[in-house]
């Protein structure tokens, strides 16, 4: 039978240390480092996470923060109020609030 080839790893220099921290402070997409550094994704992964470095593009890091507040017309039940009848066993069931869209909660106007 044929021999199996066996990978030897190989150990991060100090050079590669450093471009890695480049590329993460860039937010370079951790597969293109990873071409850069002929290495796997897995790899820098595992590396990053041992020296404590964030890897990747991270975009949720820059989406802006949405302030909320209670919608007024509904006072955050997202339904109305309505006056119920007096006839006994019959029930109105509410719409949506039109303010919130029934989600009971409204954005604020600065953002």
């Amino acid at each position: 039978m044929g021999a199996f080839m066996t990978r030897k790893r190989k150990s991060y220099s100090g050079e590669d240390i450093t471009k890695l921290r480049a590329h993460s402070k860039a937010r370079t997409p951790a597969a293109q480092v990873a071409k850069l550094l002929n290495r796997t994704v897995g790899s820098l992964q595992q590396k990053s996470r041992r020296l404590d470095i964030k890897l990747g593009h991270r975009p949720y890091d820059m989406l802006p923060k949405i302030i909320e507040h209670t919608c007024p017309g509904c006072n955050g039940t997202g339904f109305p109020k309505v006056k119920q009848p007096a006839q006994p066993g019959r029930k109105l069931y509410p719409v949506q609030c039109k303010t919130c869209a029934g989600k009971g909660k409204v954005a604020d106007a600065s953002n």
